[in-house]
């Protein structure tokens, strides 16, 4: 495990904070759950190859207030902490951990997090669907 999380490990979990961390620890967070759940070695990638795809991950999301990437990293700490935590890594394969850390990462990617646009047309639907009610 690299210094910053023998440090800071116990601040990983359900208190998590993403926005109380600079661009460099996240990373590093990141980079350590990976290791740690053994994702590097199920995929054959070197550290710098995972680091590269969290970087590459990054610059995917919108810089909106809630999908954004900070969300995806308080994904990922909450499964590190379902997974490692409370055990439930042991009920999957290793190809099913990385699936689903991965996926956690990636899993708002491009969103844009318009949030009265989606509720309007959630309505609409409804109404169509229902033809009960007015989304007015």
């Amino acid at each position: 495990m690299n210094s910053f999380l023998e440090e800071k490990w116990s601040l990983v979990g359900l208190g998590f904070n993403p926005w109380e961390y600079s661009r460099a620890e996240k990373q590093g967070i990141l980079l350590a759950i990976f290791k740690a759940l053994n994702v590097l070695t199920v995929l054959e990638l070197s550290p710098s190859d995972m680091l590269e795809f969290c970087l590459d991950m990054e610059s995917l999301y919108e810089d909106v207030p809630y999908h954004s990437f900070n969300h995806a990293i308080d994904v990922v700490v909450k499964l590190y902490y379902v997974l490692h935590d409370l055990q439930a890594a042991s009920y999957l394969a290793s190809y099913d951990i990385a699936a689903l850390l991965i996926s956690g990462l990636c899993h708002d990617c491009g969103h844009v997090s318009d949030y009265h646009a989606c509720a309007f047309a959630y309505c609409h639907m409804a109404v169509c669907v229902c033809q009960r009610a007015s989304i007015l």
